[in-house]
């Protein structure tokens, strides 16, 4: 199963967008995200994890305009909508079409529809400065995150000063000491 999970780093670790993923991925390696010992604190808790994954693109704001957009177009050209999305098929043979409306909404790169989720780094936009504006869209994404049940299936955070994995919901209580001074890192990882 895909899990969401939230890296912090801070900025002074990571000048740019492709450092600090690159950074982020080697601090979940070294702290044994996908690895099973009695001391690391991720112990178990994934067997692999890539940069951005399904949630490649989240921490581009043109994701939510073209999300809409694209679920209109693709029922448009009878594509049919499940309760968990679109199926990979359907996206791929409207690769064209996805890929225009990400570039009529100001998208750079591949849409996050078309995106390989599979690239061990990611994309530009999985790993951003966190703001004010990001802090908010996160507090709104755990407050309505069906998952908050149980610590197993909660939005999660990893802080790489700390080593510590916690609730997102945790992460968030002290988010305003991370503003402008971390990035954030999108991880997709699977147990």
């Amino acid at each position: 199963m895909h899990f969401l999970l939230f890296g912090l780093l801070d900025h002074t670790k990571a000048k740019t967008s492709m450092e600090a993923r690159r950074v982020m991925y080697d601090k979940l390696t070294q702290a044994g995200l996908g690895l099973s010992t009695d001391d690391d604190p991720l112990s178990s808790k994934a067997d692999w994890f890539v940069i951005g994954g399904r949630w490649s693109g989240i921490f581009n704001p043109v994701v939510e305009p073209f999300e809409k957009e694209a679920a209109r177009r693709l029922v448009e050209l009878g594509v049919r909508l499940t309760a968990s999305g679109f199926f990979d098929k359907d996206l791929s043979t409207h690769q064209k079409v996805l890929q225009h409306i990400w570039e009529t909404h100001g998208g750079k790169d591949v849409n996050p529809y078309n995106r390989n989720h599979y690239n061990r780094l990611g994309y530009e936009d999985d790993a951003v400065i966190l703001t004010s504006y990001w802090i908010d869209k996160l507090r709104l994404k755990a407050q309505e995150d069906v998952y908050e049940v149980s610590f197993d299936y909660q939005l999660r955070c990893f802080n790489t000063a700390t080593n510590q994995l916690i609730s997102l919901t945790d992460c968030l209580e002290d988010a305003d000491t991370y503003r402008d001074t971390h990035w954030i890192v999108v991880v997709d990882y699977h147990d």
